[in-house]
């Protein structure tokens, strides 16, 4: 799941040429990762995607970088104001982001107990003239039961763990979950979804086809990596663990949404 490999959003292209409003509001595509940061902002290392980081780092796109680490940081005095407001501009922190998008990708890694998530391999895209918006979601080895972290293990608990993503308190996120509102519309939204598309039935058909679209793949792939054999050496098993860890998971948060927020 290597970042050359990340399928991108769709963003309008950000020419060197674009220096003034509103040709340099966007696209932006950035990210929360390991390695080599390319700019701080909201308190925050990040690094590009788009427009590449070499390209950011010539002085003609100097002010593109200027205009993209202010509005970071716009976002995250508005969000961590008693009010949600900037405090100069009165702009409420959801003129900054898009709501919806940040809740499902938080989620989408709560739901799936993404050890990593929110801290690496973390993308955000800001279109032009757009808000900064989460996604898309990536790097999921670490999660979904697998027996080779052990901090997936157990779905019915949010990860508290040492070292583990903290969904609710990671980074920017601790900000959003002070907003009564913000919470709100999260605990609905994922009720919404456990209820329908995140369904222990439906993940089961989303597994199944799946698992058809990898057919054969999965025996050459555990004959290619001998080192990662699967659980009583059955692809069958694998499947069986994952089907199990989803549908416990969703039984144990459907019980935990009235009472974490």
């Amino acid at each position: 799941n290597s970042a050359s490999e990340q399928p991108l959003p769709r963003c309008a292209r950000l020419p060197a040429s674009a220096a003034t409003l509103p040709a340099m509001t966007g696209g932006f595509i950035v990210r929360i990762d390991k390695g080599v940061p390319d700019f701080a902002a909201a308190g925050r290392w990040l690094q590009f995607v788009y427009p590449d980081a070499e390209d950011m780092r010539s002085p003609e796109r100097r002010a593109q970088l200027d205009y993209i680490t202010t509005f970071i940081n716009d976002f995250l005095e508005a969000a961590r104001a008693p009010d949600f407001r900037h405090p100069s501009t009165r702009q409420h922190y959801s003129e900054f982001i898009d709501v919806d998008a940040w809740i499902d990708h938080n989620i989408v890694n709560a739901l799936t107990k993404n050890v990593d998530a929110l801290r690496f391999s973390s993308y955000f895209h800001k279109d032009r003239a757009g808000r900064l918006a989460a996604g898309p979601v990536w790097d999921f080895d670490r999660s979904m039961g697998t027996p080779y972290d052990w901090r997936t293990t157990a779905p019915e608990e949010w990860n508290q763990t040492f070292n583990a993503a903290d969904y609710f308190n990671e980074g920017w996120w601790r900000f959003l979950f002070r907003d009564p509102e913000f919470r709100t519309r999260y605990r609905e939204r994922f009720r919404t979804l456990l209820n329908r598309e995140f369904s222990a039935d439906a993940l089961d058909r989303i597994v199944d086809g799946m698992v058809v679209d990898v057919g054969p793949a999965a025996e050459r792939n555990f004959r290619r990596w001998p080192q990662f054999p699967p659980q009583d050496n059955s692809h069958a098993a694998e499947i069986a663990t994952l089907k199990d860890f989803l549908r416990r998971r969703v039984t144990w948060i459907k019980t935990q949404l009235d009472t974490t927020f």
